[in-house]
């Protein structure tokens, strides 16, 4: 609970936005703990979540690496239920993917470049990323007259990088590494419920716009 309200009180997530959409959103967690806490949060923001494969017994209905050929039951449900969104999350919930309205998959890297491009805009800054992520990020962050670094993969190269650019140019709003995000805010590292509420605050203002 503690870090549900955690992740609600950050300031890019927009939880009053958030919930005037109304969302309906289907959820695939593999039946591992995203189960668990996801649809909590999600209630907290106003979505309402139509869960599938959502009890945390540890065996997995499908694959659970996060491809189009593994998604075909929750790319189905989304269309058959006029949800807006699907949301897809791996066994140990630190990796997601996203189903849009028409059941096609929203890659985990486009994911990242929405929610690197989304934090960047409200709070400029530098990013570092892992050399396993797409080559979108550094674009993303010269569009927003930012400072791109890379390291090596590992989580705690990422971090190290983080630190260090830290200290030598003193400005990084959004750490990506994979499609965990690394937000300067509270903490060095959160997990990727962050990346869950700022997609949703930045695809609702994408929608706004266009209304």
């Amino acid at each position: 609970e503690k870090h549900i309200e955690d992740v609600l009180n950050l300031e890019l997530v927009n939880v009053d936005l958030i919930k005037s959409k109304k969302f309906k959103l289907v959820l695939d967690a593999v039946n591992s703990t995203g189960g668990i806490l996801i649809p909590k949060l999600l209630e907290k923001l106003g979505v309402e979540c139509i869960k599938l494969f959502c009890d945390p017994t540890g065996e997995f209905p499908h694959n659970p690496e996060p491809l189009p050929e593994n998604l075909t039951e929750i790319s189905k449900k989304v269309i058959d239920t006029n949800a807006d969104l699907g949301i897809v999350v791996d066994p140990d919930v630190d990796r997601l993917a996203l189903i849009c309205e028409d059941g096609s998959m929203f890659g985990e890297e486009y994911t990242l470049v929405s929610v690197a491009d989304y934090v960047l805009s409200k709070t400029p800054g530098n990013t570092v990323s892992n050399l396993s992520s797409t080559r979108a990020l550094a674009d993303v962050n010269n569009y927003h007259n930012g400072n791109y670094f890379a390291s090596a993969v590992g989580e705690v190269n990422v971090v190290e990088q983080m630190k260090e650019k830290k200290d030598r140019l003193d400005s990084h709003q959004v750490q990506p590494e994979s499609t965990a995000n690394k937000i300067k805010d509270k903490q060095l590292a959160d997990k990727d419920n962050i990346l869950k509420t700022k997609d949703c605050s930045r695809f609702v203002e994408a929608f706004s716009d266009c209304v």
